[in-house]
């Protein structure tokens, strides 16, 4: 009689360890699912921060794509699904303004930022400012065709009457977390970059920031919701929360600059 009993609780154990081993799917967080299209200087603090923030605060989860903010105009273009498009400069944003799968009204300014010299740590070229770049090969850019990051480095070295002399030398890079890496892993002796980025590794030293004095833009980071989002309240919610105090303080803990309208 014992041992059976032993045989039937045995049985009821394994049959428990089973079910918890099962590969059933995992169930969703949440019955909402909106897709963020946003600038690659964006990932690590959506992804660590207020993604995970907003789902606990609103049970609406959130999934980003990143990119360059070239690219990711063009994919939206293309039909990449996305309910909300934050770029790191206004004229992707305007281009599908244009094309009119953004309503003009529905774009506000989000966030600012501002354009660095990085080198790897040690600074082994004894790089010590923007004048030293034509002397410097491989420079890191950012391609300014699709890379806001590369058109803001492109504008202020012609300025400085350098981009002539650095774009044969100049490699570009899809994404300015691709220049960053380049950057640090010494694959090129400098590299401009936006200074939340260089923030982010211990691999870089920051030589010299692009002053507006001497012709920097002011680096805007435009947020919009798509025309074609079928979840257009949740996506509101979402922009809404963005530009809240609670999400500023977590952008400027980062090095961003939370603007208003």
């Amino acid at each position: 009689m014992l041992k059976r009993c032993a045989l039937f609780f045995g049985s009821l154990l394994l049959l428990a360890i089973l079910t918890g081993c099962s590969t059933s799917k995992p169930q969703p967080k949440s019955e909402t699912v909106l897709r963020l299209a946003a600038a690659a200087s964006l990932e690590e603090i959506m992804e660590k921060e207020l993604l995970p923030a907003f789902l606990q605060k609103e049970k609406i989860e959130v999934q980003g794509v990143y990119d360059g903010s070239g690219r990711l105009e063009r994919q939206l273009e293309q039909g990449l699904e996305a309910d909300i498009f934050i770029a790191a400069a206004p004229g992707p944003v305007n281009a599908l303004v244009k094309r009119e799968l953004i309503e003009k009204n529905a774009v506000r300014p989000l966030l600012s930022n501002e354009l660095v010299l990085a080198v790897p740590k040690g600074n082994p070229a004894g790089i010590k400012s923007f004048a030293d770049l034509p002397k410097a090969a491989p420079v890191a850019v950012g391609d300014p065709a699709v890379v806001p990051a590369g058109t803001y480095a492109k504008n202020y070295l012609a300025g400085l009457g350098l981009w002539q002399e650095i774009e044969p030398k100049a490699t570009l890079a899809t994404s300015v977390s691709q220049v960053l890496a380049w950057v640090a892993a010494g694959n090129a002796k400098a590299g401009l970059v936006y200074a939340t980025d260089a923030a982010l590794s211990s691999q870089v030293e920051v030589i010299a920031r692009a002053e507006e004095s001497k012709g920097a833009e002011k680096i805007v980071y435009p947020l919009a919701v798509l025309k074609k989002s079928k979840q257009k309240a949740a996506a509101e919610r979402f922009a809404t929360y963005l530009t809240s105090e609670e999400a500023g303080a977590v952008f400027k803990r980062y090095g961003f600059t939370p603007l208003k309208d």
